[in-house]
Parts: C-alpha cells; structure tokens; sequence
C-alpha cells in the first residue's frame, strides 16, 4: 500500500522498478518451501539434504543479488528525491534490505545445518558395504542384524542401533 502511495505521489518509474524488484524477491523461496516440505513428510534421505542445501543457496544468491541490484538501483536514480514520502521510501527500502539481508544469511545458514544434520541422523549409523537405500528401505532390519544381534555387537534391536527406538520400558 506504501509503495502503491509513493508511486501515484512521485509519478517517477524508478520508484515502480524498485517496488517490482523488492516483491520479486518473496517469489524466489519456492525450492526451499518444497525442500522443507520434504524434510517434513520425510522423503527419501538420498534426496532431502541435496534438495534444501540447493534451496538455501538458491535463495541466498538470487536474494543477494536482489538486494545489491536494488541498493544500486536506489543510489542512481532514487538518491536525489526530496519529498517527505519520497524520502520515506528510501528510508524503509535501505533498513529494510539491510535487515532483510541479515534475515537471509541467517535463514540459509540455519537451513544448510538443518540438511547436515539430517545427513548425520541418517547416513552415521549405516553399516559399511550397506546401500542407504537398503538400510532405509524395509529390509532394514534383515541387512543390519545378525540373528538379534546389530554390526557393532551389542544385543540390541536393529530400531535401537539405528537410533530409532523410542523410549518405552
């Protein structure tokens, strides 16, 4: 509504560029959204970490050059306005980016570690010579015990090797 504001005020087209660029950026999360979705109804382990590490860096990157594209885009054409509103929008643009980019490397940060960590849950426990798939498919059990005994020679359950059993006396 601001921009809509500043637009029909200044009549000036940087201001419509500046805007179209800012909202760009909230279309560029959707491999990331789909990555999440993912990692929430626990797809494939083979997939899931691929998919949000590419979907962090996905949105890091075009994010940051949204924003660069958009600061340099304010200092050479919105720089020199003087109107009170005009100046408004420069002000809620530049802490906005700022803030926003702060926002973004901690986001993508956060997801990267999320996809590492979903890796170690699931690729630290895999027997060697062991196929992932094998060893999350439903021959689980059958390919990483040996007669109720695991690979590293305890007797546990093949659930409790793999770090899946619950806590239930």
């Amino acid at each position: 509504m601001f921009v809509t504001a500043c637009i029909d005020t200044s009549e000036d087209p940087s201001v419509l560029v500046s805007a179209l660029v800012w909202l760009f950026q909230a279309t560029t999360e959707q491999l990331l959204f789909a990555s999440l979705l993912m990692y929430r109804f626990k797809c494939s382990p083979k997939i899931v970490p691929t998919m949000l590490r590419v979907g962090a860096a996905q949105a890091l990157i075009v994010k940051m050059a949204s924003i660069v594209y958009i600061l340099w885009w304010w200092s050479k054409h919105q720089i020199h306005h003087h109107s009170p509103l005009e100046i408004a929008f420069s002000v809620i643009l530049v802490v906005s980016m700022a803030a926003l980019s702060g926002i973004q490397f901690y986001g993508s940060w956060v997801v990267w570690i999320l996809a590492r960590s979903y890796m170690s849950k699931y690729f630290a426990n895999q027997p060697e010579g062991i196929s992932s798939a094998v060893v999350f498919g439903r021959q689980a059990e059958s390919q990483t015990t040996h007669g109720g005994i695991d690979v590293k020679g305890s007797n546990n359950s093949s659930e409790e090797s793999l770090g899946y059993a619950s806590n239930v006396v």
